[in-house]
């Protein structure tokens, strides 16, 4: 934790940061240490402090810089232990609990999201294909560009429920599914 700690005092400008001023570094560390302590748990007791929420990425401080001190000191679960256990102070086993079950929330969230964009990564991969497959049967070839355009969008959308954008230039294919492009060479 010390090493993290220095890291984020070297970026201070020590004259004028207002983060810096708000953790009131003086010569006893452990006193400071401490009004921390008490200030994380005492926001926890008055439900101020929320551990960290990876669907709300754009968490406002309101300029509450203690509060950001407070952040910068216990944004993990092992920072909290080992500052209680460096004071010889027990852990509030209500908070643990409860950023323990914040963090498997947040764990199911992170792997939901994860899932979500892989299962339509693996859509697109197969609209793309299937775009290709169209665009690659001989009967198709035969065909005059709009006929073919207007054949492979029909099928399209009866397979998707949504019409693709196709153009050819100079004999590639631009396909458009939700607003990414995709260039195929004809056949």
């Amino acid at each position: 934790m010390s090493n993290e700690t220095e890291q984020i005092f070297l970026n201070f400008d020590l004259e004028s940061d207002d983060i810096y001023n708000a953790f009131k570094v003086d010569d006893d560390y452990d006193e400071c240490i401490l009004i921390h302590l008490d200030a994380f748990e005492k926001y926890y007791e008055d439900n101020v402090i929320h551990f960290y929420d990876y669907s709300n990425k754009n968490f406002n401080w309101n300029n509450d810089y203690k509060l950001q001190v407070v952040y910068l000191l216990f944004n993990k679960i092992k920072h909290y232990k080992e500052i209680c256990e460096f004071l010889g102070r027990d852990c509030i086993p209500e908070l643990l609990e409860d950023w323990e079950k914040e963090n498997k929330r947040q764990k199911q969230i992170a792997i939901k999201t994860e899932n979500e964009i892989k299962e339509k990564k693996e859509l697109e991969k197969e609209q793309i294909n299937y775009i290709e497959k169209i665009l690659s049967q001989k009967e198709i070839l035969k065909m005059e560009r709009e006929n073919i355009i207007q054949h492979a969008r029909q099928e399209f959308n009866k397979k998707y429920g949504f019409f693709v954008q196709l153009k050819r230039i100079r004999g590639v294919w631009s396909v458009t599914i939700n607003g990414k492009v995709k260039r195929l060479k004809s056949l």
